[in-house]
């Protein structure tokens, strides 16, 4: 299933950003530009929740505990520590009990300081829409389209799970205000044993997204992560 959905033309309306349901409906898509009216959160902006690099994604390199808890309440989020690489980061959990609207604002030290990114995860059934109007599950051919052309990946480890490393000066390399974007994907389960063997092992090789190989794993976005450049 196509998992890009285009910017600004298209609205989620299942679920806002306060006190959102875990029983929320699937989301509707609007044949009409989203309403530049200020949201139930105090934004203003569609409303859809966008995991983005520009001015009208929810979070940013100002975000705070405190604007969180201003804007969203404290009701919905919950401090936790969250996995990053081989260890655990300190996290603010958005609307942790809800899969389709689940984010974690990141920190890297103190929470009382700005954050050093947000990310979301959880499958397709995530309302979250990434740069390029990507979703959660999109595919290979996906995020060519958004990228405007192949990309590189790391091998699959870490229970099948790769990252893009270099998106060849393609769209979604850009940084924009201070932030940059970073995907990460997961093979299909039934991928072939063999496209596995060539695609894993060597955390330090890379692979391109267009190769046979890759093709055949058939991976799927499986995380989307903006990252804040420091002063």
């Amino acid at each position: 299933m196509n998992r890009l959905l285009p910017l600004y033309t298209t609205a989620l309306v299942a679920c806002m950003f306060v006190a959102c349901s875990p029983q929320a409906p699937a989301p509707q898509v609007a044949e009409t530009p989203p309403s530049e009216e200020a949201d139930e959160g105090g934004h203003d902006g569609p409303l859809v929740p966008m995991m983005t690099c520009n001015s009208n994604a929810m979070f940013n390199a100002s975000t705070t505990k405190a604007s969180l808890i201003a804007t969203h309440g404290a009701e919905n989020m919950r401090e936790e520590r969250v996995p990053w690489v081989d260890s655990e980061l300190d996290a603010i959990v958005m609307w942790p009990d809800n899969p389709a609207m689940r984010a974690e604002v990141l920190w890297f030290g103190n929470k009382s300081g700005m954050p050093e990114g947000a990310r979301v995860s959880g499958g397709q059934e995530s309302l979250w829409v990434g740069p390029e109007g990507l979703l959660l599950g999109a595919t290979i051919a996906d995020i060519e389209a958004a990228n405007g052309g192949p990309f590189m990946m790391t091998a699959f480890e870490n229970h099948n799970h790769g990252e893009v490393s270099n998106f060849l000066g393609g769209k979604l390399d850009a940084e924009v205000g201070g932030c940059r974007v970073s995907l990460a994907l997961d093979a299909a389960p039934d991928a072939p044993e063999a496209a596995l063997a060539a695609l894993s092992g060597d955390s330090e090789k890379s692979f391109r997204s267009d190769s046979p190989e890759m093709r055949a794993m058939q991976p799927v976005l499986a995380e989307m992560t903006i990252l804040f450049s420091k002063p």
